[in-house]
C-alpha cells in the first residue's frame, strides 16, 4: 500500500474506534494498530 493509504487507514481507524464514556480515549485493537505500524514502516523509504 501507498503511504498515503496507509496514513488514511489510520485516520479511519480512530474516527471509527470506541470511545470510552470517561476521558475520550479511543479503543483500538492492539494487533490492528501494529499491523499498520509496521506497514508504515515498509512503505517509508
Amino acid at each position: 500500500m501507498e503511504l498515503l493509504e496507509l496514513i488514511a487507514s489510520l485516520e479511519s481507524l480512530v474516527v471509527q474506534a470506541r470511545r470510552l464514556p470517561v476521558g475520550g480515549n479511543l479503543v483500538i485493537e492492539r494487533r490492528v494498530i501494529l499491523d499498520l505500524v509496521d506497514q508504515l514502516r515498509l512503505a517509508v523509504p
